[in-house]
C-alpha cells in the first residue's frame, strides 16, 4: 500500500494543480530512502535485505502526508468523503482508456531496453552493453526536465479539453515542447562538456577504467536524443490529457518499437557500423518518430478547433 497508493493520490493532486503536495512526498520519499540505505545496509549488517526495507519503509511518510492532507486537514478540491462516491463504470472505462495504454508504454520502452542490449551483444559484446547500461542512466537523467514539463501538458490539456476551450490546447501543447526543447539543450550541452567527468561515475575502479572513454564518447553521443524527446513527450502526454490513451501508445510504439529496432538494425547490421550505428539508428528513429508524433498533435488539435471532429463530451 505505501508504495501503489502515492501514486493514485499524487494523480488526484495533479489533477487539481496542486503540484506542490503531488511532488512533496515523493522528494521526501526519496531522501528517507537515502537515509535509511546505509543504516540498515551498513550500520545494522542487513546488507541487500536491508536496502529492500529501507526501500518498502522509505513511502510510508509520503503516504502519512497525503493521509493527512486528504482525510485529517481535508482541504483538496475533490472529496474523498464515502458519501459523495458513486459508482460509475463510465469514468472506470475512461481511466483504463488512459492508463492500460500508458502501462503498455512503458513495457515496449522495457522491451526496447532489453532488445537493443541483445543487438549491442551481437555486434560487440558485454562491453557494449555495460557502456550503454552506464550511459543511458545519464541521459535518462537528462531527460527527466523534458519529461516533467511533458506531464504538466497532460493535466493543463485535460482542463481545456473538458472546459472546451480547444485553443489552450494548442497553447499547452506549444509551451510545453518550448519548454521541454529550452531544458534539454541546456541538459544536453551540460552532458557534453562534462562527459569525461560523468563517465568517471561508472569508471572509477581499475578494472573499469577502460570504459570510461567509451561512455564519454557514447554520453556525447546520445545527449542529442535529449533534444527531440520534448516533441514526441509532449505528443503523447497530449494525447493522454485527451483522453487518447490509445493514440499515444500506438505513436510511442510505431517510434520505439518500429523506427527505432529498424533503424538500430539497418545501420549496425546490415550495414556493418556495429554499436555506433545502433546509436545512429535509435537517434534517426526517435528523431523520425517525434517529428510524425508532434506533426500528427498538431493536425488533431487544429482540427479539434475548426470543429471537424468530435470534442469533449462533457
Amino acid at each position: 500500500a505505501p508504495i501503489l497508493i502515492p501514486p493514485i493520490f499524487g494523480g488526484a493532486f495533479r489533477a487539481e494543480g496542486d503540484i506542490k503536495r503531488a511532488t512533496l512526498p515523493i522528494a521526501i520519499t526519496a531522501i528517507v530512502n537515502m537515509i535509511l540505505d546505509p543504516i540498515f545496509i551498513y550500520g545494522i549488517g542487513w546488507g541487500i535485505s536491508g536496502a529492500a526495507l529501507a526501500t518498502g519503509l522509505a513511502p510510508i511518510l509520503g503516504l502519512m502526508m497525503m493521509l493527512y492532507w486528504i482525510f485529517i486537514k481535508k482541504d483538496t478540491y475533490l472529496s474523498y468523503n464515502k458519501e459523495d462516491f458513486h459508482n460509475d463504470f463510465s469514468i472506470y472505462k475512461d481511466i483504463l482508456a488512459v492508463g492500460i495504454p500508458a502501462s503498455l508504454e512503458q513495457l515496449i520502452m522495457a522491451a526496447l531496453a532489453v532488445t537493443v542490449n541483445f543487438m549491442l551483444t551481437l555486434v560487440s559484446g558485454s562491453i557494449a552493453v555495460a557502456v550503454y547500461t552506464a550511459g543511458w542512466r545519464l541521459i535518462s537523467l537528462g531527460l527527466l526536465p523534458a519529461i516533467g514539463v511533458g506531464t504538466a501538458a497532460i493535466t493543463v490539456s485535460g482542463v481545456a479539453y473538458g472546459a472546451k476551450k480547444y485553443e489552450n490546447i494548442r497553447t499547452a501543447l506549444r509551451y510545453s515542447a518550448k519548454l521541454g526543447l529550452a531544458s534539454s539543450i541546456v541538459v544536453c550541452i551540460l552532458l557534453y562538456v562534462f562527459a569525461n567527468q560523468l563517465a568517471f561515475i561508472f569508471s572509477y575502479s581499475e578494472a573499469s577504467a577502460p570504459l570510461l572513454p567509451l561512455i564519454a564518447a557514447f554520453i556525447q553521443l546520445m545527449c542529442l536524443f535529449i533534444l527531440y524527446v520534448p516533441f514526441g513527450a509532449s505528443a503523447g502526454n497530449v494525447f493522454q490529457g485527451l483522453g487518447k490513451g490509445t493514440t499515444s501508445f500506438i505513436l510511442t510504439t510505431f517510434r520505439e518499437f518500429v523506427l527505432v529496432l529498424i533503424f538500430a538494425y539497418l545501420l549496425g547490421f546490415v550495414f556493418n557500423m556495429g554499436e555506433t550505428g545502433i546509436y545512429y539508428g535509435m537517434l534517426l528513429g526517435g528523431f523520425i518518430g517525434s517529428v510524425i508524433a508532434y506533426a500528427y498533435i498538431e493536425i488533431y488539435v487544429d482540427r479539434l478547433i475548426k470543429g471537424k471532429i468530435e470534442g469533449s463530451k462533457i
